[in-house]
């Protein structure tokens, strides 16, 4: 019986140093995030024209994935363009990134629903991600908003394409030898 007496009693003391461990390393992570803290709010605030320049001046470069890091910063500012968005969203379509091109796409034409280059990237960027049903839907929502006759021009085409015969899933005929018909 005393030996459970003692087992309990080193239980107990087992479970304070724990517990007393567990809350230095608490009041240690709380002291780190205070002065995480105390330094962000001693950084300056982001200067967006800078910052938007730089990742211009990086696009412009074609040195796509600096320019979208760049971007990326200046698209959580709330100061953020629509054509900050369409820039971003191109950095991302150069790279092969189409689905993450098309949600900055979407994000430039609700920014700046008069953007028609934005509505065509949108669509173009749904098409290389093989969406070919929301191309369809962001191309037929896309002519009821655009004004400009030669942007409307555009992705009227672009929808002709969408409806088209799928090519990939259809075979060629065959020709025979030399194109002299089928040889049976």
């Amino acid at each position: 019986m005393i030996r459970a007496g003692v087992g309990i009693i080193l239980s107990f003391t087992g479970c304070f140093i724990l517990n007393e461990s567990a809350q230095a390393q608490s009041a240690s992570r709380d002291s780190g995030a205070r002065n995480q803290l105390a330094y962000a709010t001693m950084l300056p605030p982001l200067d967006i024209s800078t910052e938007r320049q730089k990742a211009l001046t990086l696009f412009i470069a074609e040195r796509y994935n600096e320019s979208a890091l760049r971007y990326e910063t200046v698209c959580k500012d709330k100061r953020a363009t629509g054509e900050d968005f369409c820039h971003l969203g191109e950095c991302y379509f150069r790279n092969g990134a189409y689905k993450v091109a098309a949600q900055n796409f979407v994000q430039a034409t609700q920014l700046e629903p008069q953007n028609d280059l934005a509505y065509q990237r949108l669509v173009e960027s749904l098409c290389a991600s093989h969406d070919k049903a929301q191309a369809k839907t962001s191309c037929q929502q896309s002519l009821a908003v655009l004004r400009d006759p030669i942007a409307r021009q555009q992705m009227q085409n672009l929808l002709r394409s969408i409806e088209g015969p799928d090519l990939s899933t259809t075979k060629p005929k065959s020709t025979g030898v030399l194109g002299k018909g089928p040889q049976g």
